[in-house]
């Protein structure tokens, strides 16, 4: 027998595994299931191949007659319940799976579920999708007699690239919608070329939802240099995100951390004072502003946390230390009690703690994307 190959990308000329079920067939003037099935594995020519025949006694037979005399016929899996889609499903899902141990590189496993009851056909083309098999290929040509007439068979190949985009760009969308961009991106990464928009978008919010602007700028240039006003704003709008995404605790964390940078951007504003890399400042800078706070110790450089902040900016007459009021300092309570203990923040408080947050900063959040 003449032995041709399926050809793959740019010509390249590629072998095949492959997975025919086996029915009983209806055999007529012009045609027969067993003529028609070996003329299947002439034209796709397979390394190997494998059957899956019902178990009734004319299904074997017919599967012997075609293995009979094939150097590349390398074992059959009778199927008992021809008639149950789901039993038939699991059975060839399990087939596939031993068999594709064996694909070489540059090898396709190819499934044709042509022939066998409709359950059977259905089942095959289910687990192999279920198993995302790269290629599902049916034998067609003249029908006579309710089947391909011998001689005139050929193959039409179902790619089903556009079924799995489809089916895993709306699994993307859910997990994006719920606020899982880091599982968004991983079932889009395999098509970050034709999807392209929709990848970056979901690599952008896992990244930028963790402040890494460094990676969140890969497909974003609008994330570079950002300012600590834009930093507050980020924080802002990712602590509403948190919120609206059933994370109370999140969005707390992140109006305390909201209020901490807003702190120091306006302390900067105020008095041109901003912190090293490490968050310290010159202790002598913060002693020469003359307010109530003043640094313990001798450590020529000091952390301000938002406490000292506030009361150093409430002694310079600005509104964000002058506002800074007792509600504001409740919620922030809060927050340190559900940092040290297991202090579960409802939801109301992590709205009002947002509410009165964005009134006391006046920064409006970053615009962020809502889907994909």
């Amino acid at each position: 027998m003449t032995r041709t190959s399926v050809s793959g990308e740019k010509g390249k000329i590629m072998t095949n595994l492959l997975i025919l079920t086996v029915g009983t067939g209806t055999a007529g003037a012009h045609s027969d299931l067993a003529s028609g099935l070996c003329r299947t594995l002439e034209l796709l020519a397979p390394r190997k191949f494998w059957l899956i025949p019902s178990s009734s006694p004319d299904s074997l037979a017919i599967a012997d007659l075609i293995a009979e005399g094939q150097a590349a016929f390398a074992g059959r899996f009778p199927l008992e319940h021809p008639d149950d889609l789901e039993c038939s499903r699991q059975h060839i899902r399990t087939v596939i799976s031993r068999v594709r141990k064996q694909v070489k590189k540059e090898e396709r496993l190819l499934v044709n579920p042509t022939s066998g009851t409709k359950q059977m056909t259905a089942a095959a083309t289910l687990a192999a999708l279920d198993e995302q098999i790269g290629d599902i290929v049916f034998t067609t040509g003249e029908r006579s007699d309710g089947v391909v007439k011998t001689g005139t068979e050929r193959m039409t190949f179902f790619n089903p690239a556009g079924y799995f985009l489809e089916r895993d760009m709306a699994l993307a969308r859910e997990f994006f919608n719920a606020g899982d961009f880091y599982a968004a991106e991983r079932i889009l990464k395999p098509y970050n070329v034709t999807s392209t928009k929709e990848y970056t978008t979901a690599y952008t919010c896992h990244h930028w939802r963790r402040f890494d602007y460094d990676r969140a700028k890969t497909y974003d240039k609008a994330l570079e240099n950002r300012s600590p006003r834009d930093i507050v704003a980020d924080i802002l709008a990712w602590s509403d995100h948190a919120l609206r995404h059933d994370d109370p605790d999140g969005s707390f964390r992140l109006t305390y951390k909201a209020l901490e940078h807003a702190a120091r951007l306006f302390l900067e504003e105020k008095t041109g004072l901003n912190p090293d890399a490490n968050g310290r400042y010159k202790a002598a800078d913060i002693a020469g502003l003359r307010t109530t706070f003043v640094p313990e110790g001798r450590n020529r450089e000091i952390t301000l946390g938002l406490q000292n902040i506030v009361k150093i900016l409430n002694d310079l007459g600005h509104p964000f230390g002058t506002g800074f009021d007792r509600k504001v300092k409740d919620f922030c309570d809060i927050r340190n009690d559900a940092t040290h203990d297991l202090r579960p923040v409802s939801k109301k408080e992590a709205q009002d703690f947002l509410h009165l947050a964005r009134a006391r900063i006046g920064i409006t959040p970053t615009p962020i994307p809502e889907s994909l």
